[in-house]
Formats: structure tokens, C-alpha cells, sequence
């Protein structure tokens, strides 16, 4: 199959119309063919501040394929015209490629913290390498020994899980240095498919109020940004919907 999915251009970004087996397929091929990609299970936020801040669309192109994570962006892209189900939801992402992948391929975990990662281990396979480490993409030394440490480790898979915008900002630091293999941004997954936090829902995720479901759970944390980035996304739904249903259609009608 082809490595790279059709993609619609949602604001500034464009992102890519694929199922879970895409995903799968996609890093197998790499794998196989000793290539590298990077993969990013995108959200609203994402999409949101890849509009008003630029330094993060610098670094959000790093990524060569952007899955849909939410539902009211998977319902921004049909209103496009795309052929998209439902999302590439983070954790279910990660499970995936974790039981396809863990047994025969070497994976490397950055981010979370040593609690998420003790009740992980309890319940899967050790990844080869585990990075708890505070990470700084501004620090040149702290960047350096992360480099030091995946050349050294040569993972098959990464999973990149330090939240955003840190995820894209180290990513962006350190891709130059990664040779070969699947970089995956999953965010918070680790801490969810560890038992630590609650998983969403599938009925909550499908009518598009994730985003509550984690609000309820995490207020002091989540607020601000769901307050925001919510009425950012609903604002340029908006503002860009005219030029990307013409963009779309004549992607659509190559």
C-alpha cells in the first residue's frame, strides 16, 4: 500500500484520512523497508495552534502523517468531503501497534513518568528503553544525551508521549538524528491504557465529548486549554470551511 494517505487541509495543516490497519501497515512497511516516518494522532489543540502560532507549525511539519483523534475533527473533515469513520483515537492507536509490534520489534518509550510506567509493566511486555527523564527541547545538553540514547537504543518504534506542544518541539530537535523506524506522537496514552486515568468512553468519544469526559476528570489541568482551543476550533472552523471544501474538492476530484 501506499505509505502516505490522502489528505484534506483542515485550517493550516493538512491531515490524512486513514483507519487503525492504515496505521499498522504503514509502520510494518517501514520496519521492513528500514525507512523512517512520523506519525501524529492530531486533536483539535493541535489544529488550533498550528493556526495562531507559527513555531509550532514549524514543528508540527515534522510529522509526515497527521490521524484525526477527535471526533469533531473527524466531522470537520466529512463536512469536506473526506471518507473518514471514525477517529485514530490515542490509546487505542497505541494498543494496537503495541500487541502487533512488542513481541518481534524494539520499542522505545519517551515521556510519562515512573508511575505510569510501573503500572504499564504490570500489565505488557518492557519496552527496550523507557525515558522518564524531564525532557527540555531547549536545552542543547538535554537534547543531546536524548540523542545519544535512541542511537544507542536503534528502536523500531518510538512512542513520543510528553504532551503538546513539548512532544513537537523535542521531535523537531531530535528527528535529524533518528535513521530509521516509526516516530508516534500519542500524547497521554501511556497513562490511560495503564489504569492510572480513566479511558474515554467509545459512546462519549463518538459523540465528540471526549473533551468533557476529560474535562470532569482533570478541571484545574484542562480548562483553560479546552476553554480556548474549543472556541478557537469552532472560530476557524468558521473563518477557514469555504477555502478548505475548495481545496478538498479538488483533491477529491484528482
Amino acid at each position: 500500500m501506499n505509505r502516505i494517505l490522502p489528505s484534506l487541509n483542515v485550517f493550516k495543516t493538512k491531515v490524512h484520512i486513514g483507519k487503525y490497519s492504515d496505521i499498522i501497515a504503514i509502520i510494518d512497511k517501514t520496519i521492513k523497508d528500514n525507512t523512517k516516518i512520523c506519525i501524529d494522532t492530531s486533536n483539535t489543540v493541535v489544529m488550533s495552534l498550528a493556526v495562531i502560532d507559527m513555531k509550532f507549525r514549524k514543528a508540527l511539519s515534522k510529522f509526515d502523517i497527521l490521524v484525526p483523534d477527535s471526533m469533531p475533527l473527524v466531522w470537520y473533515l466529512r463536512l469536506l468531503g473526506g471518507n473518514i469513520k471514525t477517529t485514530c483515537y490515542g490509546p487505542e492507536t497505541t494498543l494496537r501497534v503495541w500487541n502487533r509490534f512488542s513481541e518481534t520489534c524494539k520499542i522505545m518509550v519517551i515521556g510519562s513518568d515512573e508511575e505510569t510506567r510501573s503500572l504499564f509493566e504490570k500489565k505488557f511486555s518492557r519496552p527496550v528503553r523507557w525515558i522518564t527523564d524531564k525532557l527540555d527541547p531547549e536545552k542543547e545538553d538535554n537534547m543531546n544525551w536524548l540523542k545519544d540514547e535512541i542511537l544507542e537504543t536503534d528502536p523500531d518504534i518510538i512512542f513520543l508521549g510528553l504532551g503538546c506542544p513539548k512532544s513537537y518541539y523535542v521531535l523537531e530537535k531530535i528527528t535529524n538524528h533518528i535513521k530509521r523506524g516509526a516516530v508516534i506522537h500519542i500524547g497521554g496514552s501511556f497513562d490511560l491504557i495503564s489504569g492510572r486515568k480513566k479511558v474515554t468512553p467509545y459512546l462519549i468519544q463518538k459523540m465528540g465529548l471526549g473533551w468533557l469526559f476529560r474535562l470532569f476528570h482533570e478541571p484545574k489541568r484542562l480548562y483553560k486549554r479546552y476553554l480556548k482551543f474549543n472556541t478557537l476550533f469552532i472560530m476557524f472552523s468558521a473563518i477557514y470551511f469555504i477555502k478548505d471544501k475548495i481545496s478538498a474538492q479538488k483533491q477529491l476530484n484528482l
